[in-house]
C-alpha cells in the first residue's frame, strides 16, 4: 500500500496519541523533583572610586626628616644621639643631649649622617659598620633603620658608638648611662 493509500486512521491515531502524550496531567515519576529555574536579577553597576590615599603619619616627636636619596661616597661620617625614649611608652625625653646620662631602662637612637664632596647628606654606596665601645652587655640593639639602630640601656657605665660608611670612619660618640633618672634631663619629659 502507498503512501496515499493509507486508510486515514493511522494519521489520526497518530495525532491522538500525540495530544494525549502533552496533555499528560500525571505527577513526573518517583524520585523526580521539578525545577525551579532562578533568574538572577541584574545587579547595578557599582560607581567608579578612586583608591584611598593613605594619610602619611604626622610628625609628632620632631625626629622626621626628609629622606635622603644621594647615592655619592661620603667624605665624612658623624654619628649623634638622634633621640631618648622614655619607658612605658612613646614620649621623648625633650632637653636630653649626649653629654646627658641617659637611665637604665630607657631607649636611645642614635643617628649616622654621612656628607659627600659638596656637604650635602648621602647614603653612601656600601653598608654600615656599626662599632661599640665599652661593656656591649650594656645595651640591647633592636632592629630599626641601619642609619638610626635603637639600643636599650641595661646597666651603668660609659659607652662609646661608632659608624664606618665606605671605608669612612665617624668621631667616636661617647655616652654615659646612670641608674638615677631624676638627676638628668634625659630621664625627664
Amino acid at each position: 500500500m502507498s503512501r496515499a493509500n493509507r486508510p486515514p486512521s493511522f494519521a489520526a491515531a497518530l495525532f491522538v496519541l500525540v495530544a494525549i502524550a502533552a496533555c499528560n496531567d500525571d505527577p513526573p515519576p518517583t524520585g523526580a523533583a521539578p525545577v525551579d529555574v532562578i533568574v538572577p536579577s541584574p545587579s547595578p553597576t557599582p560607581a567608579p572610586t578612586a583608591p584611598p590615599v593613605p594619610t602619611p603619619t604626622p610628625c609628632t616627636t620632631g625626629t622626621c626628616e626628609a629622606p635622603t636619596t644621594n647615592a655619592a661616597p661620603p667624605e665624612t661620617v658623624e654619628v649623634r644621639l638622634y633621640w631618648v625614649r622614655i619607658p612605658g611608652g612613646n614620649e621623648i625625653a625633650s632637653n636630653c643631649t649626649e653629654r646627658d646620662p641617659i637611665p637604665v631602662g630607657y631607649t636611645f637612637a642614635v643617628d649616622l649622617t654621612a656628607r659627600d664632596a659638596n656637604g650635602k647628606p648621602t647614603n653612601g654606596r656600601g653598608d654600615i659598620q656599626w662599632n661599640y665601645g665599652g661593656s656591649e652587655w650594656m645595651v640591647q640593639t633592636a632592629t630599626g633603620h641601619t642609619f638610626q639602630p635603637k639600643h636599650t640601656v641595661l646597666g651603668v657605665g660609659d659607652f662609646q658608638v661608632q659608624a664606618v660608611l665606605d671605608g669612612v670612619a665617624s668621631p667616636w660618640l661617647h655616652l654615659t648611662f646612670t641608674n638615677d633618672a631624676a638627676s638628668t634631663p634625659c630621664g625627664q619629659p
